[in-house]
């Protein structure tokens, strides 16, 4: 008899799902996903099943368990709260896509924060890029356990600087230091504008490189950024916009 070990159910589950994620591209699927003529399915159906099939990969690959409930958020009230929007879990392309537009490739000397860190997918996704330090920012405590809990249980992250704050963004004070911000959509506009403008007086009692990154970004948060004098707009991609210090380019020749 032929005896599977731990690592080799991994690998083969892993092989697996990545066979399954390819799945949904193929003609054949759309016959049986679709709903209403055979004939002409429609494809916004595989690329709903695609999605799912990668957020099962992230989590297998992490050890973690990031999705969201939307059905149980609606029930908390989380839906209507205009203040502190309900949780989403990113796509991991989107992360991946804004990640690769930040202008500074050597990233050791900054550190990473997470505002609406959710179940800390986004945070875990950063530990890869080698930060200085990460930390999330999370208002809602049920989320916030969730993401230490996705810590301690994480595969497969290079860094173990990771910390999550159970405190309202309002009231974050800045480290010093180079920093990346990273935004998913977390808060309305009128939060957005207070944690930005809590960050231009710390800009101007400690002038240093400042990163912003809002993904999933709503046309309210273009707008409330880009009246921010302390910011300039460095890249706008698809789901995208990345932001940095306006004086980073002198900081960069004095060092």
């Amino acid at each position: 008899m032929n005896l599977i070990t731990k690592s080799g159910c991994a690998t083969a589950y892993g092989k697996f799902l990545l066979w399954f994620l390819r799945i949904p591209s193929r003609e054949h699927l759309y016959r049986y996903v679709a709903s209403g003529d055979s004939q002409s399915p429609r494809r916004a159906v595989p690329d709903q099943t695609e999605y799912r099939y990668r957020r099962l990969w992230f989590d297998f690959r992490y050890g973690t368990e990031t999705t969201a409930d939307r059905v149980d958020q609606t029930r908390k009230g989380w839906e209507t709260d205009p203040d502190n929007h309900t949780y989403l879990a990113t796509r991991p392309k989107c992360v991946r896509r804004a990640f690769s537009a930040l202008p500074v490739k050597d990233l050791r000397d900054y550190t990473f924060i997470d505002f609406g860190l959710g179940k800390g997918r986004a945070l875990l996704m950063a530990a890869d890029l080698q930060f200085k330090s990460l930390i999330g920012i999370e208002l809602r405590k049920e989320l916030h356990d969730k993401a230490l809990q996705n810590f301690n249980n994480r595969r497969k992250v290079r860094s173990s600087r990771i910390e999550s704050l159970n405190i309202n963004a309002l009231d974050y004070e800045y480290p010093d230091g180079n920093l990346v911000l990273y935004f998913s959509n977390p808060f309305g506009e009128q939060v957005l504008r207070s944690v930005l403008d809590n960050l231009g007086q710390s800009l101007a009692s400690n002038p240093r490189d400042v990163i912003v990154v809002f993904a999933m970004f709503v046309p309210e948060f273009k707008h409330k950024a880009d009246t921010m004098p302390f910011l300039s707009l460095e890249e706008a991609g698809h789901g995208y916009r990345v932001y940095r210090s306006r004086n980073s380019a002198r900081l960069a020749v004095a060092s």
